[in-house]
C-alpha cells in the first residue's frame, strides 16, 4: 500500500511538473528570439550585393509583416511556406490542434496523427499538423500521458539532431529557423549555445542563403538582377566549403538540365543548347550530369530528325519529292548528322528522275484483280548518247544518220524480256484479240528444208519459227505492230500506267548500255554466245548452217531460244541485240534528220511502216550492230520480229 501511494505521489508531482512547463512554453519568450530578421537587419543591406553598384533586394513581405495573426492553414505545402517560416524564425509558439475531448478515442486519433507526422519528418511545420502541435495537443488535455511525453521528447531529440546537421552543412537559414524551436521546447539543452553562437557568426553567409533561396522561389536563376546564382556564389565567397551553397548551386544546374530536356522535348533545339550552357556556366565542374543532358538533348534532335525522315518517306511514297526535300532540309538543320538522309536523297533523285523507283530496279506490277502480275521491268538508266552510226562504221547505211545526241528528259522502264507467248496469251483470253495473223489466216515461216521464209496457212501468235506449236517461255513472234501495240494499251488499262511501245531512241540507247563500239560487246565477234544471232557453230536440226554468221561463235541455237537463255546486258535487260528483232512505236523515217533529240518516238498520223530495232536468231553481223533499223510494214508478220514494252516513270 505505502509503495503504491508513494507512485501514485510520484505521478502527480511528475503531472505538475509538465503543466508548469507547458504554461511556461504557452507565456511570451522573455527574450527576443535571435530571428533570421534580426540577424539580417544586424548584417546591414550592404553586407551581401551582386555587384559594386547592385542595390539591395526588398525584404519579402512577410518580412515586412511580421507573423500573421493567425497560424498558416496545417497542409503539405506550408512546410516550405515563407510566411509560416516568419513565423518560426520570428518567435515560436507551438499550435493548440482542437480536437473533441470528450470522445474517449480523440487522444488515440491525435496521438496517431502525431506519429504518422514524426515518421513522416514533419517535426514542426506544418502548424497544426506537425509532429511538436499534436504531442503538445495531447499533453495540453492530458498531461500524464506517457505516449505524448515520450513522442514529443523524441521529436524534440530528432530537431536538435536537424540543427546539428543543418550547422554541419551550413545552412544557416534553416538552422536560424530550428532554433526558436529547440529554445522553447528544451532550452537547457547543451548544444544549443555553441549552435547560437555559430548561427550569429555565419550572419553573412546566412544572409545571401536566404537571398538565393527567394531568388529560387521566384524562378530567378542564373540571369537578372538578384539571381540565386550569384547569392549561392557569395555565400561561398564567405565559406568555401558551405554545402548548403554548393547544393543551392547544384539545384540551379539541375532546373536548368531539366528545362533544356523540356524545350527539346518541344523541339525548341537551340533553347535547350542555350540553356545547356546556362547550366555549364553555373557548375562546369558536373561534367557527368552535363554530358548526360547534352545526350538528352541530342537524342532529341536525333529523334526529331528521325521523324522528319519518315515524313519524308511518306511524301515520297506519294511521289512529292518537294515536299520531301523541305523536310529533309528541315531535318538536317536539326541534326546534320542524323542517320538516313542519303536514302531521302535517293528517293528524292529517283522520284524526281525515275518515279519513285531506283535506276536499274526491277519490278512487276499487278493486273487489275490481282490474279496475275504484268511483265518484269527494268529501270534503265537516265544518261545521253550519240543515235546513229559514224560515216566510217563497216556495214553502216545511210538510214543511221545524221548522228545526233539524245538526253532524256525523263526516265522510262523496258520489259527485261520479249513479251513471251505465255504472257500474249494471257492478254488474247482476256480480251478476245485476234491478231494480224489470225484474221488474215497465214503468216510467215522459215522453211528448214529450203532454208528460205515463205508464207503457210493456219500459223499465228501460238506458234514458233518454223510453225510448230510455240514453247511458251518463247518470245511470240507472227504479231504485226498493231497486236503489240494492243497489248501495251491493254496493260496500261490493267495496270493504271503509262505502258507503250518504246522508242526507237530508248531502244538503241537500252541496247548500247553505254557502249559507242559496233556491237554492244564491242567491234568484233564475241569471245563468247552474248546473244541467240547466226553463228557458224549453229546447226538446225536437219543440219543446215548459216552463210552469213559470226565466225569462231556457237550460241547454241539455231531458232528461237526461250527469253533469258542469254546473259543480261549492262542494264539489265534480255535478249536486246538477238533472239527477235523488235517493234518500236517510231513511224519511218528515212534518216534521223529533225528527229526528236530528247528520246521520245518520232510519229506522223497514218504511218503505214514502222522501225524494228535488234538483231534476231537469223540475222547476219551487220543486222546485229547496235546502229541497225529495220523499215517494215506495220501489218507485216514475221518469226524474226516479236515486241517488249516500255513503261513511262
Amino acid at each position: 500500500m505505502i509503495r503504491r501511494a508513494l507512485s501514485i505521489l510520484i505521478g502527480l508531482a511528475g503531472a505538475l511538473l509538465l503543466w508548469s512547463w507547458w504554461q511556461r512554453g504557452h507565456e511570451p519568450p522573455s527574450a527576443p528570439l535571435s530571428a533570421p530578421e534580426t540577424v539580417l537587419a544586424a548584417a546591414g543591406p550592404e553586407a551581401v550585393t551582386e555587384g559594386p553598384e547592385a542595390p539591395d533586394e526588398a525584404p519579402p513581405a512577410s518580412d515586412e509583416a511580421g507573423p500573421p495573426a493567425e497560424p498558416p492553414a496545417a497542409t503539405e505545402e506550408s512546410a516550405s511556406d515563407p510566411a509560416a517560416l516568419a513565423q518560426v524564425a520570428a518567435g515560436w509558439t507551438p499550435t493548440r490542434v482542437e480536437f473533441d475531448q470528450s470522445d474517449r478515442n480523440g487522444h488515440i486519433v491525435l496521438l496517431q496523427r502525431a506519429d504518422a507526422a514524426l515518421a513522416d519528418g514533419r517535426l514542426y511545420l506544418p502548424p497544426g499538423d506537425s509532429a511538436v502541435d499534436l504531442y503538445w495537443s495531447v499533453l495540453e488535455a492530458a498531461p500524464g500521458n506517457a505516449r505524448a511525453r515520450d513522442g514529443l521528447a523524441r521529436t524534440v531529440d530528432r530537431l536538435i539532431a536537424d540543427a546539428q546537421r543543418e550547422a554541419g552543412r551550413g545552412d544557416w537559414p534553416e538552422l536560424a529557423r530550428l532554433l526558436p524551436v529547440v529554445e522553447q521546447l528544451r532550452a537547457d539543452a547543451t548544444v544549443l549555445p555553441g549552435l547560437r553562437e555559430r548561427l550569429d557568426a555565419a550572419a553573412p553567409t546566412r544572409l545571401a542563403l536566404e537571398r538565393a533561396r527567394r531568388a529560387l522561389a521566384r524562378d530567378r536563376l542564373d540571369q537578372g538582377e538578384r539571381n540565386a546564382l550569384g547569392y549561392f556564389r557569395q555565400a561561398l565567397a564567405a565559406e568555401p566549403d558551405n554545402q548548403a551553397a554548393r547544393e543551392g548551386v547544384a539545384l540551379i544546374r539541375t532546373r536548368l538540365l531539366e528545362q533544356s530536356a523540356a524545350v527539346a522535348a518541344a523541339g525548341d533545339f537551340e533553347g535547350a543548347e542555350a540553356l545547356l550552357a546556362r547550366a555549364g556556366a553555373a557548375d562546369p565542374e558536373a561534367l557527368q550530369a552535363l554530358a548526360d543532358a547534352a545526350s538528352v538533348v541530342a537524342e532529341a534532335r536525333s529523334a526529331a530528325a528521325g521523324r522528319l525522315l519518315v515524313q519524308a518517306h511518306a511524301r515520297l511514297d506519294e511521289g512529292d519529292a518537294d515536299a520531301a526535300e523541305a523536310l529533309l532540309a528541315e531535318a538536317l538543320a536539326i541534326d546534320a548528322e542524323v542517320i538516313g538522309p542519303g536514302l531521302v536523297r535517293e528517293r528524292i533523285r529517283n522520284v524526281r528522275l525515275y518515279g519513285g523507283f531506283a535506276e536499274g530496279e526491277r519490278f512487276s506490277e499487278p493486273l487489275a484483280g490481282g490474279a496475275a502480275q504484268g511483265p518484269v521491268m527494268v529501270v534503265v538508266p537516265l544518261g545521253s548518247f550519240l543515235m546513229g552510226s559514224p560515216d566510217g562504221e563497216a556495214g553502216r547505211r545511210a538510214n543511221e544518220g545524221p548522228r545526233f545526241r539524245v538526253n532524256f528528259a525523263r526516265a522510262f522502264a523496258l520489259a527485261e524480256a520479249e513479251i513471251t507467248v505465255a504472257e500474249f496469251g494471257r492478254f488474247v483470253e482476256a480480251t478476245g484479240h485476234r491478231s494480224r495473223a489470225e484474221r488474215r489466216g497465214s503468216s510467215t515461216i522459215y522453211d528448214e528444208r529450203s532454208g528460205s521464209m515463205r508464207e503457210r496457212a493456219s500459223v499465228d501468235w501460238r506458234h514458233d519459227e518454223t510453225g510448230r506449236p510455240a514453247d511458251p517461255a518463247q518470245p511470240v513472234v507472227h504479231v504485226a505492230w498493231a497486236d503489240a501495240a494492243a497489248y501495251a494499251q491493254w496493260l496500261a488499262e490493267q495496270t493504271g500506267r503509262p505502258y507503250r511501245l518504246p522508242s526507237e531512241a530508248e531502244f538503241e540507247y537500252a541496247l548500247r548500255a553505254g557502249s559507242v563500239s559496233r556491237y554492244p560487246w564491242g567491234d568484233g565477234a564475241p569471245a563468247q554466245p552474248l546473244a541467240n544471232v547466226s553463228s557458224t557453230g549453229d546447226r538446225s536440226r536437219l543440219r543446215r548452217e548459216w552463210s552469213n554468221a559470226f565466225p569462231g561463235v556457237t550460241d547454241g541455237w539455231f531458232g528461237i531460244a526461250p527469253v533469258r537463255s542469254f546473259p543480261a546486258n549492262p542494264f539489265g535487260l534480255h535478249d536486246m541485240a538477238g533472239n527477235v528483232s523488235e517493234w518500236t512505236e517510231d513511224c519511218w523515217h528515212s534518216t534521223y534528220s529533225r528527229a526528236p533529240s530528247d528520246g521520245r518516238a518520232w510519229v506522223n498520223p497514218g504511218c503505214t511502216r514502222r522501225v524494228v530495232r535488234g538483231g534476231s536468231w537469223a540475222s547476219g553481223p551487220d543486222q546485229v550492230r547496235s546502229a541497225y533499223r529495220l523499215n517494215i510494214p506495220a501489218d507485216t508478220t514475221s518469226p524474226r520480229v516479236g515486241f517488249r514494252v516500255a513503261r513511262s516513270l
